[in-house]
């Protein structure tokens, strides 16, 4: 995370940084799309945004089309769930770690049971 977001040391340690990133990476993607798609004169609507957004998706097998880039990985939405991220990375953590602790693989929101992703 650290090399594709410049978050360091600290910031690491609060999942909320990574929250805030990919949220915040959701919207400057979103605007800028719906911009470069009007016109450099008009600033894109709320509508124009939301749009946007409901098209950045996650395929079978991985493939991003228009997805999010986040801290956290990639991800999209998807009509199906009522517009839930899915392929969206969410680390199960134990604290305080135990001894011998080894971190488990991050679930994946609608992940297949076949691990493809999304589900």
């Amino acid at each position: 995370m650290a090399e594709h977001t410049g978050l360091k040391g600290a910031a690491l340690d609060d999942g909320y940084a990574i929250t805030h990133y990919d949220a915040f990476q959701v919207l400057a993607q979103a605007v800028a799309e719906s911009k470069s798609e009007l016109g450099r004169l008009q600033l894109p609507s709320e509508h124009d945004v939301t749009n946007t957004i409901r098209n950045m998706r996650m395929l079978p097998d991985d493939i991003c089309q228009g997805c999010v880039r986040g801290a956290s990985g990639d991800f999209g939405y998807t009509a199906g769930n009522g517009n839930w991220p899915v392929c969206k990375p969410v680390p199960v953590l134990e604290f305080p770690r135990p001894k011998g602790y080894t971190p488990p693989k991050p679930y994946l929101t609608h992940q297949a049971r076949s691990g493809a992703c999304p589900g």
